[in-house]
């Protein structure tokens, strides 16, 4: 199994940790973040057994705090996500419970966790060991420079109630930018958070070139307004809106710059395979 060092510069010690992966540090050197796996041996001995692949034990999250010496693991996570600069919190989503074996989940979620509905999203604040949970949420982005939070929530009861809202982790504040059900949508966030870019599609054909527009929020805002859509004149003919569309926001002015491309060629599925 892998070993990872942690070398302390000033007292000449060092720290291992064993079985991480994806290993990143956050630039003011507080927060250390990755994820453990299981022994392989374990696995090895697990699978020897007949253990069902779903009934492995998986990845774990590890953060550890130098300056506290601390470590916590969170099990059952996916989409891990912080900021660069701001060490005092990090955001992960709970993967979907299994419903038939978890009576409490059952009990608490009103409605299931799924793909369609979003998984909860915890907030853990490394400061002062506080932990959130935002429910029912399909995507999200945090904002590098402050501890701010963008997501797109299904809402928290049986009743859809779809948005994209702002979450401002200092002091739990919450605005909603967005009243819209959307099929998918990309933030891409100035790194202070004030300002955000929001690619999404409200296009539910399930066609594999889904139509996209782009919003656009700030601080001074109410509510996101559409600044270009694929019927837009000011895009190229023959050019569209794609998932990852590139975002640039500039540092010297109020420009914005984004990057389209050429609609693709499709390939004709009703073809025979000799034509």
């Amino acid at each position: 199994d892998d070993v990872t060092i942690l070398h302390n510069t000033v007292s000449g010690q060092d720290k291992r940790f064993e079985r991480l992966t994806n290993v990143t540090m956050s630039d003011d050197g507080k927060m250390i973040t990755a994820m453990t796996n299981p022994p392989k041996e374990y696995i090895k001995e697990l699978r020897r057994k007949k253990t069902k692949k779903e009934d492995l034990p998986k990845d774990s999250l590890f953060v550890y705090l130098p300056n506290m010496d601390k470590t916590y693991k969170f099990s059952k996570v996916t989409d891990v996500k912080k900021s660069n600069y701001y060490s005092d919190f990090l955001a992960f989503k709970v993967d979907t419970p299994d419903y038939k074996k978890d009576s409490i989940a059952s009990k608490l979620d009103l409605k299931k966790q799924s793909k369609e509905s979003g998984n909860h999203l915890v907030i853990f604040y490394t400061s002062t060991m506080r932990f959130d949970t935002i429910k029912y949420v399909k995507e999200y982005g945090i904002a590098n420079k402050k501890p701010i939070i963008y997501y797109y929530t299904t809402g928290v009861d049986t009743v859809n109630e779809y948005s994209v809202n702002r979450y401002h982790a200092s002091n739990r504040s919450t605005s909603k930018i967005l009243t819209q059900k959307l099929e998918d949508v990309k933030f891409h966030m100035e790194e202070n958070g004030d300002k955000i870019v929001m690619v999404l599609s409200t296009d539910l054909s399930k066609s594999q070139i889904l139509n996209r527009s782009v919003f656009y929020w700030t601080v001074n805002m109410d509510q996101a307004r559409e600044i270009v859509n694929h019927q837009n004149t000011q895009l190229p003919k023959g050019w569209y809106i794609p998932e990852h569309t590139v975002v640039s926001f500039s540092k010297s002015s109020p420009i914005l710059y984004l990057g389209f491309a050429p609609t693709p060629i499709l390939a004709d599925t009703s073809a025979l395979e000799e034509e």
